[in-house]
């Protein structure tokens, strides 16, 4: 597929009126019953439009819950902010209210979870990266490598988030995101030293 450069106003419309449409027949039947065709046809966009941007529909219905989660995460946390244990426990939450909107309002199907899953540890993942990258240099004889930390951490939020928003009675979100706040800064402060409150 040829590249596609994604801040060209007609591309994110075209995107957008894609996505809008992917929803739309979501209200009204499962995610395994909807085909291309369903959705160039709701979209009004032909199919050749449709397969210039995504290669099928799984990777229409992961960019947009890559979109989506980066907007959650966006509306909790500044871009520009670093890795410091508030920033932690605000990303925590984040995702634990992500996905219980998820799970309260959409119900992901068993074909829908997998992708839901891996965007929203990517995003997790992308994000904790950067700040990881950024943080001040850490003692010497670093064991694990920022990569690795960034996904081990993306796993722990995003498990903890899954796990939370699928309790039938669930615990206060606050409270719940601050403990693991705290049990995620103490193992980060053998990789990057001591983080600030």
């Amino acid at each position: 597929m040829p590249a596609v450069n994604e801040t060209d106003p007609r591309v994110k419309r075209t995107r957008k009126l894609l996505q809008d449409a992917l929803l739309e027949l979501l209200a009204e039947k499962s995610f395994d019953a909807i085909s291309v065709h369903d959705i160039a046809e709701r979209s009004t966009i032909n199919r050749a439009t449709f397969y210039a941007h995504y290669v099928d529909k799984y990777a229409l219905f992961s960019g947009y819950v890559h979109q989506w989660f980066r907007k959650a995460l966006r509306q909790n946390v500044e871009d520009g902010t670093g890795l410091c244990r508030s920033n932690l426990q605000l990303v925590i939450l984040a995702s634990m209210e992500a996905m219980a909107e998820l799970d309260d309002h959409c119900g992901p199907t068993e074909t829908m979870r997998p992708l839901v899953m891996s965007a929203v540890q990517e995003e997790l993942a992308a994000l904790l990266l950067g700040w990881l990258e950024r943080a001040p240099a850490c003692a010497t004889g670093r064991q694990v490598g920022l990569e690795t930390t960034a996904a081990g951490l993306s796993w722990a939020i995003f498990g903890t988030a899954l796990n939370w928003s699928r309790m039938p009675e669930r615990s206060p979100a606050e409270s719940t995101a601050s403990r693991i706040a705290d049990l995620l800064t103490e193992g980060l402060s053998s990789v990057v030293g001591e983080l600030t409150i």
